[in-house]
């Protein structure tokens, strides 16, 4: 986004009329009267300027009732409102608003909170108007098939992977009865999303890997997961399990990866440790880090194992 404190620029000074130079010629009377009008028309000038700099309030003492207006990126609808998510009690989700209090917070955390409250903001955001609309009929055309599954919120965010500028913002479905929610934010579980992270720290801590390496999908004991119950389909089975149950047997990394098999990929994050591929999600631009739920509950923060690398148990 770009912001804009919209304080008017002052009028350019006015230029001073010219003054022939003379030739061989003393200054006449009249020359020496207009030169005397025009140095104290100076004077006059510069002591107004000085005491009007005086007496203008700096902007920390400004008291101006909040005049934030929001646009989106083409600078010309305005479409937002400036309040706080924390206090909407609409009956629709307002996905706008939620967007609105993410660049408040950080337009506040750049300028300080009490130099924002003072108004006379344009801000620009990232949003695409297009992009928008589109996002918030795709998540209210998945809303039937989510809840079937028993999903009680939605969120979306869309991004130019190009700039990294945030173009769409959708917090939940439109009728959401925890419309105080923005789940567009939230940390949630990455599920397999997280195993490309896994391979790129193997790749980036050891010299002898790459998509090329062969590395085994099979049943075997496993750090996180000894194996003594074989029970193919056993709930209760204490081995690690590809979603489709089977067990392929010698693959690359490349193909691992592609057909998303979760026995390869905690094998690679045995190599490198859970700590390890923590630090690279968070080198790679995942600021609050990659952390996980200590129980069942998922209401504390505690330590991450193996289940992290397949995105389970965990949240970013």
């Amino acid at each position: 986004m770009e912001e804009y404190n919209n304080e008017q620029p002052s009028e350019p000074a006015a230029s001073l009329p010219a003054v022939e130079p003379t030739k061989n010629k003393k200054p006449t009377k009249k020359l020496k009267v207009l030169s005397i009008a025009l140095v104290a028309l100076i004077i006059a000038i510069v002591a107004a300027f000085v005491i009007l700099h005086k007496r203008t309030p700096t902007p920390a003492k400004l008291k101006v009732p909040p005049a934030i207006t929001y646009y989106y990126n083409d600078g010309k609808t305005q479409i937002f409102q400036d309040k706080s998510p924390a206090t909407y009690t609409g009956t629709t989700v307002d996905n706008l608003s939620f967007f609105v209090g993410k660049v408040r917070s950080e337009l506040e955390t750049k300028y300080g909170k009490t130099f924002y409250d003072q108004g006379a903001w344009d801000v620009v955001t990232t949003l695409d108007n297009n992009l928008q609309s589109s996002a918030e009929k795709y998540v209210t055309a998945q809303e039937t098939t989510l809840k079937k599954y028993g999903a009680d919120a939605a969120g979306f965010v869309g991004q130019d992977v190009v700039t990294g500028k945030i173009v769409s913002w959708v917090s939940n479905f439109p009728d959401a009865s925890n419309v105080a929610k923005d789940f567009a934010s939230a940390a949630i579980e990455p599920g397999s999303s997280i195993k490309p992270f896994v391979y790129a720290t193997l790749f980036d801590k050891t010299t002898n890997t790459g998509a090329g390496t062969q590395i085994v999908d099979d049943k075997a004991a496993l750090e996180g997961y000894p194996c003594t119950d074989q029970t193919s389909n056993s709930s209760t089975s204490n081995c690690l399990y590809d979603y489709d149950r089977t067990y392929i047997g010698p693959m690359s990394i490349r193909y691992a990866l592609g057909a998303s098999r979760n026995v390869p990929v905690v094998k690679a994050a045995n190599i490198v440790g859970i700590k390890t591929v923590q630090d690279t999600i968070k080198a790679m631009g995942a600021t609050s880090g990659y952390k996980c739920y200590e129980d069942a509950t998922k209401t504390k923060e505690g330590q991450c194992y193996q289940a992290a690398t397949l995105g389970d148990g965990s949240y970013i």
